[in-house]
């Protein structure tokens, strides 16, 4: 018997000494993972960066041409604006070459005033009424969703300001009241003014359904806009709608008097 917990003292601490090296080798192996994994972390690490740098890089050279042809057209634009004449027209002409440019650049071709520059150019100096109307046509499509912020403080209302919003709260919490009220954003006014171009270049063309149809996507967002009442009522009664005419020439009478003149010398309404 006593040989025979001799023998198993001996298993024993042959099996200790077995699970010690077992635990080594599980905890080296466990290190190794550990630091292949921190190796794989960093290289991952370092790779997203020198993607995102490649993309910097692959990005830049377009945002920077699409910058720079749009400064060069502006200072065309300007500079044709202050001459007269020939130089006029090469100014002029410099600048439609430069805002092309800028559209056919995959950064710029997004820039709305650039279309509108461009409608506006094709229509004014280069006397064409179909591209101006499709350049007009892109500005009010890109500049639509592009929504003013409008703020205005009374006594009475708020604008989203965060700060005016605890103001309010502590106004509540010491026992007073303030109502709330929230301002609704404003039409970006290049939309306004791209819409109302475009529908100009339809009714220069003859297509006066066309161009009814189009000032009626700005008429709930510039409804106090002279202009855009004037024009819209120009459509209606070139498209024989004359009581939609006399109530849109009666808001412009309102917004400016003068308007009844006006409104007298222009066939489109005396005819």
């Amino acid at each position: 018997m006593k040989e025979g917990f001799g023998e198993l003292a001996k298993s024993l601490k042959e099996l200790k000494a077995t699970t010690e090296e077992v635990r080594e080798a599980i905890e080296t192996q466990t290190a190794i993972l550990e630091a292949g994994f921190d190796v794989i972390a960093h290289l991952l690490i370092a790779q997203q960066r020198t993607l995102q740098e490649i993309t910097q890089l692959l990005r830049n050279p377009y945002e920077a041409k699409a910058k720079e042809l749009l400064r060069e057209a502006s200072r065309a634009l300007d500079n044709g604006a202050r001459t007269c004449g020939r130089d006029q027209k090469e100014h002029f002409k410099e600048a439609v070459s430069l805002l092309q440019g800028v559209l056919n650049n995959p950064i710029g071709r997004r820039d709305y005033l650039a279309w509108f520059d461009l409608g506006w150019l094709q229509w004014k100096f280069k006397g064409n009424l179909t591209e101006a109307a499709e350049a007009f046509y892109h500005a009010g499509r890109l500049s639509a969703s592009q929504d003013v912020e409008y703020c205005t403080v009374t006594l009475e209302g708020y604008s989203r300001s965060p700060r005016l919003q605890e103001m309010a709260n502590r106004l509540q919490r010491l026992g007073g009241t303030m109502r709330l009220t929230a301002l609704p954003p404003r039409k970006n006014p290049t939309y306004v003014e791209s819409v109302r171009h475009l529908a100009y270049m339809q009714y220069l063309q003859g297509k006066d359904q066309d161009a009814y149809a189009t000032i009626q996507k700005i008429l709930t967002v510039a409804g106090e806009d002279h202009d855009v009442l004037y024009d819209a009522a120009r459509y209606a009664a070139r498209t024989q709608r004359a009581k939609d005419a006399l109530a849109l020439l009666e808001k412009c009478i309102d917004l400016r008097p003068e308007t009844i003149v006006t409104m007298f010398s222009e066939p489109d309404f005396v005819s």
